[in-house]
């Protein structure tokens, strides 16, 4: 039998002349990988007793999330699920707002922040105290959730981008937020 898989995948004929042509799935034996389809019955079943088993996707699928994402990936996906691929959400306006959403639900407010856009003008500028007091209902797709900030000495009500914003470790929020920066700035399209 080996023999005649040799013959046909070298000559393209099997023992008895009839062609094969390149139609099936691919099959693997060893390192070497063939996409063949043979028109002879005997030869087709001599193919599906060399693949293995198939495994369905259902039993499949929890081992997946188990063993591919990271803790912080396995919290996203709470918040945003997978697409049908399994793989976690691009950012898109419906995801955005979703993560929103669920951002105005949990954060535990006000909560001190730093505006970290001021060091990026400035490398010697000291932080400005402020605190987070509300998500903006205005979200877009180039600056991502908004915050509404208090400068804490002057009282001013400023707003900025949620990435632009450093909440301390200490924080009950600084998990969400730091969740959120790097689900947008990982997966947007």
């Amino acid at each position: 039998m080996a023999s005649d898989l040799e013959i046909c995948t070298n000559r393209r004929r099997n023992v008895r002349g009839q062609t094969i042509t390149a139609k099936l799935p691919r099959l693997r034996w060893g390192k070497l990988h063939f996409r063949i389809m043979a028109k002879s019955k005997e030869f087709r079943k001599l193919l599906q007793q060399q693949r293995p088993p198939r495994k369905s996707k259902a039993a499949s699928e929890p081992a997946l999330i188990e063993r591919e994402f990271t803790e912080q990936q396995r919290r996203i996906i709470a918040i945003i699920g997978t697409n049908k691929s399994g793989k976690i959400h691009r950012v898109s306006k419906d995801r955005l707002i979703i993560y929103r959403d669920y951002l105005k639900a949990t954060l535990q407010l006000p909560c001190p922040a730093i505006d970290t856009a001021d060091f990026d003008e400035d490398e010697n500028a000291t932080p400005q105290p402020y605190h987070l007091i509300a998500i903006a209902d205005d979200d877009n797709l180039l600056f991502g959730i908004v915050a509404a900030l208090e400068h804490t000495p002057t009282r001013e009500i400023a707003t900025a981008p949620l990435l632009d914003l450093e909440v301390p470790e200490s924080s009950v929020n600084y998990q969400l937020v730091e969740d959120y920066k790097t689900w947008y700035l990982k997966y947007l399209a």
